[in-house]
């Protein structure tokens, strides 16, 4: 998470480069500091915000799959339960964290996914201060087991790739 630069960085350029919303960094500028009375950042700063708010980015640039599968969005969707279930995901997490990194269609499809879990109960979520907040439901563990072992899908998952 290094950014090679000299310029000071605008409260929009830095909610760019740490992937979440204007009014989310501003918020917790407000809660943790204090609005600064000059909006300008440098790299520190972006360094230290993204260690105070908990970011963490789950997807690089050039995915690097664990999962072999010949449909791409069935790929990417059982490499994201495999995700889901190898961090754990008993403490509730960010929700955006869960899609740093990630974006376009592969973002859309992800998040499509996100709530579909929600609304099996598999995921439970919550509102913080910051960020709407994601954990798994222990009882429901089975299904992303079984999305991730390409076992059995619910039919809305079903639907995210056949249509």
């Amino acid at each position: 998470m290094k950014y090679k630069s000299f310029q000071k960085f605008s409260i929009v350029e830095v909610s760019q480069r740490l992937d979440i919303q204007p009014q989310q960094l501003a918020r917790h500028l407000g809660h943790s500091t204090g609005i600064p009375s000059r909006l300008r950042f440098d790299e520190a700063d972006v360094e230290k915000i993204y260690v105070e708010m908990g970011l963490k980015t789950w997807w690089e640039p050039n995915i690097q799959y664990a999962v072999q599968d010949e449909n791409p969005n069935r790929r990417l969707i059982r490499e994201f339960a495999t995700r889901m279930l190898n961090n754990g995901l008993t403490q509730p997490q960010r929700s955006d964290t869960l899609l740093r990194g990630i974006g376009g269609q592969k973002k859309a499809l992800l998040r499509t996914f996100l709530n579909e879990l929600v609304k099996l109960g598999v995921l439970f979520s919550q509102g913080s201060i910051s960020s709407v907040n994601l954990r798994l439901e222990p009882n429901n563990k089975i299904v992303l087991e079984q999305i991730a072992s390409d076992i059995r899908y619910p039919p809305s998952i079903l639907a995210l790739w056949e249509g």
